[in-house]
């Protein structure tokens, strides 16, 4: 939240501040991690960085298919430091959306750039997925009551002297969410390409930085064990040809 006389680097510096005082006045031992989920929900923007594999897209997927279902079923999220009522999910793909830029703007780049991902999203509902009544209903819910926009992948769209497209999507990304104030903004980004230059970073004070870390080895195990519990029964395999495959991926990460 943030008063009318308040920009948005205000607020968010208040909130850290905040976040600060409340971890120093705890002792270590009261200490726990944040988890990623708690984080995207707390923040109204953020980027999300890891290493290649790390999860990125895994967390986008994961919230957006959460938020989704409970839309259609109703009932609250369910998610740590989420609001109880799920917002409206919108996930872009960025190499997708850096190629519809290539193939349908072209150098053809208009001023204000936030329209670029209306344009977009009405192409795609109306020519390639079939749901052309949708867009309006999208537009008024992002405006009014709000939602959480992912934009996956920045690391994904090349960058060239040529056409600076990750510049470009960036500026968009930018643009795009200024003034919906309702809604939650999350890009992801792998690490390394992030950091290696300051072009390619959005406004820090608008939109602060997370790392994932990478899984411990219980983490490992628990998830190869819940892989092969999902997976096996399609191989026809039995609980202990499951447990064993398990146990030999685990052991090989």
């Amino acid at each position: 939240m943030r008063s009318p006389r308040q920009t948005v680097e205000q607020a968010l510096q208040r909130f850290r501040n905040e976040v600060m005082h409340q971890l120093s006045s705890k002792k270590d031992e009261d200490m726990q991690p944040l988890t990623a989920v708690s984080v995207t929900g707390a923040l109204p923007r953020v980027v999300i960085l890891g290493y290649p594999g790390g999860g990125k897209s895994t967390l986008v997927n994961y919230l957006a298919t959460t938020l989704a279902r409970q839309r259609l079923i109703g009932g609250s999220t369910g998610l740590p430091d989420w609001p109880a009522e799920p917002p409206l999910p919108v996930r872009i793909v960025l190499r997708r959306f850096a190629a519809w830029l290539v193939e349908t703007v072209g150098d053809d780049v208009p001023e204000a750039k936030a329209g670029l991902v209306w344009r977009y999203l009405k192409e795609k509902l109306f020519a390639d997925w079939g749901c052309p009544e949708a867009y309006r209903h999208v537009t008024e819910t992002l405006h009014t009551t709000g939602g959480v926009i992912f934009f996956d992948g920045l690391d994904e769209v090349p960058e060239s002297v040529a056409d600076g497209r990750r510049t470009l999507i960036k500026e968009t990304i930018t643009d795009f969410a200024g003034p919906l104030d309702t809604c939650k903004v999350i890009v992801t980004c792998r690490e390394y390409a992030y950091k290696k230059d300051d072009a390619w970073r959005l406004p820090k004070a608008q939109f602060p930085e997370i790392d994932l870390a990478l899984f411990q080895k219980e983490q490992i195990r628990q998830f190869a064990q819940t892989w092969y519990r999902v997976t096996g029964p399609r191989q026809e395999w039995d609980t202990n040809k499951q447990a064993q495959e398990a146990r030999r991926l685990a052991d090989a990460v």
